[in-house]
């Protein structure tokens, strides 16, 4: 019986001691009068018990359906804040609810994985320090303006370029949701537009420098050198050679803009490095004996097959060949060594004998029209696309390219490939 049964039922037991003193003053169960009343005051009293407890029964009842709904309703809210947190963490974009104090109500996955921490009930200082966001924050949180936009550089191991979007939610409790934050990366677009910037006005400084010059020669040789057998040849030879370098220019390009447009395009064939690097040797012999240079091939017969292209992988380890036989010493060895990377890869190393390379450039050295020494790479032939062709085949094959270089001893350029693991193709 709970408390509240036991209160009301002694309130109307509260007359019975009077009753049964009644019955004992009267002789106790003499029919008279008094004990006629008594009983009957028993008996209403009996009835007013049986009602209350009907009406206890009715509240119990009553209060445990108010009990069931409102576990019913705790339920349900409880899904509908699981569900709004399953929905803003499946966003892609950093996001943040915010409450009128500033104070973050809500922080998304993608936002925790931005900053690498949790901002949840800190203030948005604690997310994003920038006055401009900030500031924009304070207009929309105040009613000032709906929404704002701000552009605006993060800091860090790496910059990026964000777009902060804020939009104010309609007013509510004080301690709810009232604005929205969300972040956009254009840092990758921003790259992108930069390099293709720098690609036309690399590809249109490329293209200008020999075609200016031939139209000078050509020029010259329709004017003073008209009649000048010895300076018309000496000019066809120089028009012939910057009409070569346009050609391989070209050509250079059209390959790069081919590996891009199928990079994500994992090949199938299966292909044995050991044999193609004898055959890029061959083609490379006729620069190789200007220059008196030999090729070593060190690669075992049994190294594993690579998912490859093999008329990409070719034209990758023709780049790294021909470039330490144009840089490499005369009469040097250029060493090509294949071998065995780990239980899942290979690795073949060109390693040549030549000036080598600073450190500060190492980094650079794969993208595209970059020189250490653009009058040497020029006067040599180099169009300064090679090791960019080479990174970008190397990305396709999902291997990796490493340099590696030591002032007077020379550089070694390392492609590492995955080797073919049965079930994923076949010869």
């Amino acid at each position: 019986m709970s408390p509240l049964d036991r209160t009301a039922i002694g309130l109307l037991l509260l007359p019975v001691p009077a009753v049964l003193a009644i019955l004992v003053g009267t002789d106790a169960l003499a029919a008279g009068p008094a004990a006629i009343g008594a009983l009957s005051a028993l008996g209403g009293i009996a009835l007013g018990v049986a009602r209350l407890r009907g009406r206890l029964a009715e509240a119990r009842q009553i209060e445990s359906l108010n009990e069931a709904e409102l576990h019913e309703e705790f339920v349900r809210q409880s899904r509908l804040a699981e569900s709004y947190e399953m929905i803003l963490d499946a966003i892609p974009e950093p996001l943040l609810v915010l409450r009128r104090d500033r104070r973050v109500l809500h922080a998304n996955r993608a936002i925790v994985d931005l900053l690498g921490h949790d901002p949840i009930d800190a203030d948005l200082t604690a997310a994003i320090r920038h006055p401009e966001v900030i500031a924009a924050t304070a207009a929309v949180l105040a009613g000032q303006v709906e929404a704002r936009t701000i552009e605006f550089q993060r800091g860090g191991a790496i910059e990026q370029s964000l777009v902060a979007r804020l939009v104010g939610l309609p007013k509510g409790r004080t301690d709810g949701p009232a604005a929205v934050l969300v972040l956009h990366d254009l840092t990758l677009i921003r790259k992108a537009m930069e390099m293709r910037a720098d690609f036309v006005a690399n590809v249109s400084h490329e293209l200008r420098t020999p075609l200016t010059a031939i139209v000078g020669m050509i020029e010259t040789l329709r004017g003073p050198a008209k009649k000048d057998a010895e300076a018309r040849e000496r000019f066809l030879a120089m028009m012939e050679e910057q009409g070569s370098r346009m050609t391989r220019l070209v050509g250079d390009l059209l390959s790069l803009s081919q590996i891009q447009a199928n990079e994500h395009t994992r090949p199938t064939d299966s292909v044995r490095i050991q044999d193609i690097l004898p055959t890029v040797a061959r083609m490379l012999e006729p620069h190789a004996e200007k220059k008196k240079v030999a090729f070593a091939i060190e690669a075992d017969s049994d190294l594993p097959a690579v998912l490859g292209d093999a008329d990409q992988l070719q034209q990758a380890f023709q780049n790294l060949m021909h470039n330490a036989v144009k840089y490499g010493r005369d009469g040097s060895v250029i060493r090509v060594v294949a071998r065995r990377e780990g239980g899942d890869g290979i690795a073949v190393s060109v390693i040549d004998q030549g000036e080598g390379i600073p450190e500060q450039h190492l980094p650079r050295l794969t993208e595209r029209f970059y020189r250490v020494d653009k009058a040497r790479s020029r006067s040599l032939g180099g169009t300064g696309l090679g090791l960019a062709i080479v990174k970008h085949i190397v990305t396709r094959h999902q291997g990796r390219l490493a340099i590696e270089s030591e002032i007077g001893v020379g550089s070694t350029f390392t492609v590492s490939l995955p080797v073919k693991r049965e079930g994923i193709a076949r010869d």
